[in-house]
């Protein structure tokens, strides 16, 4: 196969934003040679200087740590393969596009002589907050390489060039009087899922319910201090039994007494599976529903979280398997399988039956399960307590309902504010706007706007464009806040897009097209409509205490 670009990088560092990369340049019909550390194995690989050779383009993605090796005189060369690839593709003077990675600015001194040259290259701004206006930077302005796309047309230019001499003779006997409509650019973007829904346990929820996992098993298999995973991971390797194998996949998957290596994760972890590990056919589960070192597959994701669901008392594992149901079939089988792991103790369990009793209107209900998941320290119920008290509080018929401890929820939400969970201050802001506190209100917005937050940016647009004494009109900073939303996929600014290009609010010029955009991005958010069913879930169907 000959590539068209290569992608190289360091492994720690620098993977995610190489392999985002990767797969929007195959989408797009690139050739890329990415997954290559198969052919890192000895003295620097002949395959790698053909591919090389092979690529006009050569991606650098620079990481804080990228050249640590190359200034280390004690580094073999020989053995620096980011150092080996980036001397190659210099000395083929390739088209060399460094990207440069949060907190580094530019390349370090004193590089060797095979290297220093890089020094002269340019590439995009990355931002990943703009990601969208990087990518397409890197891809229109930057690469040299055509896509399969752009080969085909060139090779149909011909044919084009013949259509356009002879269409003035076939043009009296088209009989339509309209053009056909221009195609509407639709934007890359992945969907924002506000974290207070529920959801299927992500991968980085996976990955600290497995890091706490293995500090549980390492010391009571091989014994001493946890943090000795090296002696854990080859101990657990020397063995065949399911929990080893189980284990063994676990360091794969996290990093832990070895390098990341999510294929041989799933290999591991699919021998424990079939071996009859419950705990490992929940990960399983986990990893397919998230595309976590396989293809996504919810048929697969399905299998494995019914088979730990059923096959043993892992809390995880019904819950999970729960709110799939709930998701993917909207049935009352998730009732049973939430219930069970709430009976279990585990507090996500009590703060997902609590939300869906919350959709219902049963709020006596939702707020024993609340306080339940929150009794254990499940920060998401505190914020979901919150938020909705501030929406009844607006509404002005809460307290006649229950009595809710507000002092307490705002301490616990208040002594979390340090934390890199960016939706504390939003939860905060949105209680003290229904409280007509807009000075605190508007502080925390603009806080969690700055820490990324979609749904902030969204609603401190508002602020601009209301009569909001805590700052002035703007509408030019309000559609930079909606677009900034928008491209981080919250549905909601898309819409807010949708309307204004169409009706032309906030002094813009209307603009069928780009409304088009953005109406068509909110019909394919199939979270927005999911969680639109989630709602109604529990109108129709009460939960059974048996």
């Amino acid at each position: 196969m000959k590539y068209d670009i290569f992608i190289s990088y360091r492994r720690d560092g620098g993977y995610d934003t190489a392999k985002h990369l990767y797969d929007l340049l195959i989408r797009d019909g690139y050739k890329v040679s990415f997954d290559i550390d198969t052919l890192r194995s000895g003295d620097f690989d002949v395959q790698l200087l053909t591919r090389i050779e092979q690529c006009k383009d050569f991606i650098l993605i620079v990481d804080a740590h990228a050249f640590d090796r190359t200034l280390d005189p004690s580094f073999d060369p020989s053995k620096d393969w980011l150092r080996c690839e980036l001397a190659h593709a210099l000395k083929l003077n390739k088209n060399i596009i460094p990207v440069f990675l949060a907190g580094v600015s530019g390349f370090p001194e004193d590089l060797p002589a095979d290297v220093v040259g890089v020094v002269k290259k340019n590439g995009p701004e990355y931002n990943k907050y703009y990601f969208n206006n990087f990518y397409k930077t890197l891809k229109y302005k930057f690469l040299k390489s055509w896509s399969i796309k752009k080969k085909v047309l060139v090779a149909l230019i011909p044919l084009i060039i013949c259509t356009l001499v002879v269409f003035p003779f076939l043009y009296p006997y088209i009989i339509s009087k309209e053009s056909a409509p221009t195609p509407v650019e639709e934007p890359d973007i992945v969907f924002w899922q506000n974290p207070l829904d529920p959801h299927v346990t992500n991968e980085k929820e996976l990955r600290e319910f497995l890091i706490s996992h293995l500090d549980e098993v390492a010391p009571s298999q091989i014994g001493g201090d946890p943090y000795y995973t090296n002696d854990a991971f080859h101990y657990w390797n020397s063995l065949n039994d399911a929990n080893s194998q189980l284990n063994v996949g676990l360091c794969y998957l996290v990093g832990y007494g070895c390098d990341v290596d999510k294929t041989k994760a799933i290999e591991y972890i699919s021998d424990a599976a079939n071996n009859e590990s419950v705990f490992a056919q929940y990960v399983l589960g986990v990893c397919y529903y998230n595309g976590i070192g396989v293809p996504k597959n919810l048929t697969h994701a399905e299998q494995w979280l019914e088979n730990a669901a059923d096959g043993g008392k892992i809390v995880e594992a019904r819950c999970d398997y729960g709110i799939f149901l709930a998701i993917i079939y909207n049935t009352n089988r998730a009732g049973q399988y939430l219930m069970w792991s709430s009976e279990g103790c585990y507090a996500k369990a009590h703060y997902v039956i609590g939300y869906f009793y919350g959709n219902s209107g049963n709020l006596n209900e939702f707020y024993k399960y609340m306080q339940m998941a929150a009794d254990q320290g499940y920060i998401y119920a505190d914020m979901a307590m919150l938020s909705l008290y501030s929406n009844m509080y607006r509404a002005n018929n809460y307290f006649d309902i229950i009595d809710i401890d507000i002092d307490t929820i705002l301490e616990r939400l208040t002594s979390y504010m340090g934390s890199e969970i960016d939706q504390v201050k939003y939860i905060l802001a949105e209680y003290y706007y229904s409280t007509a506190d807009m000075n605190k209100s508007f502080e925390l917005l603009c806080e969690s706007v700055r820490l990324g937050h979609p749904k902030a940016m969204h609603d401190l647009a508002l602020f601009y464009v209301n009569d909001h004494p805590c700052c002035d009109y703007d509408s030019k900073k309000a559609m930079e806040l909606f677009h900034q939303s928008a491209e981080l996929g919250y549905t909601q600014a898309m819409d807010k897009l949708g309307q204004i290009y169409e009706k032309g609010l906030l002094g813009v010029t209307k603009n069928p097209q780009e409304a088009e955009k953005w109406h068509k991005m909110v019909s394919k958010d199939i979270i927005y409509q999911q969680n639109k069913q989630l709602q109604q879930f529990m109108q129709a169907q009460q939960y059974s205490q048996q």
